[in-house]
């Protein structure tokens, strides 16, 4: 994903390194979300660390329920590993990555959404989403031709524009 791809509309200008780094971090590379529809498809939490006295410890392993009441289980080598095999009840996604097809405004519109509840949702995650500024920027940049089939960019920048911390 690369934002420079993107024609900007004369009313913006391209956000700050800080603010994309903040989708990255709690949407794109978020294991709790699926990156076709981003739908929440588990629940992991935030990462748990135990402090003892000499040394801190961080979880090797992970539990989760599904809506199927189906177990996981996954061993994981780092904290930010955190893998597992679930398919997404409303895409049907089972990898959960974008299949880069172009999306109507309409459902670029769905995705928005989706993201919005799950960042607003989330009492440990530290910001939250003015719907009204990413609803406005995701139709500005849709409606340049330039821009079609830059939807995962247009989703990217229009977090970025309305994105705030809590």
């Amino acid at each position: 994903m690369d934002i420079t791809n993107l024609t900007y509309p004369d009313v913006y200008s391209p956000p700050s390194e800080g603010k994309i780094n903040i989708w990255h971090t709690w949407i794109w590379g978020n294991q709790e979300i699926c990156n076709e529809c981003f739908t929440q498809v588990r629940s992991i939490g935030p990462e748990v660390t135990v402090q003892g006295p000499i040394h801190t410890h961080y979880p090797k392993a992970w539990h989760d329920r599904t809506d199927n009441a189906v177990q996981e289980h996954t061993a994981f080598e780092l904290a930010s590993d955190r893998f597992g095999t679930t398919f997404c009840t409303e895409c049907g996604s089972d990898t959960h990555s974008y299949r880069d097809r172009p999306l109507s405004k309409e459902e670029l519109k769905e995705r928005a959404v989706n993201i919005i509840e799950y960042i607003n949702g989330k009492s440990h995650i530290p910001y939250a989403l003015d719907g009204k500024i990413m609803g406005r920027a995701i139709r500005t940049f849709k409606a340049k031709k330039t821009n079609q089939g830059l939807d995962t960019e247009i989703l990217a920048v229009s977090f970025a524009y309305a994105v705030s911390p809590t």
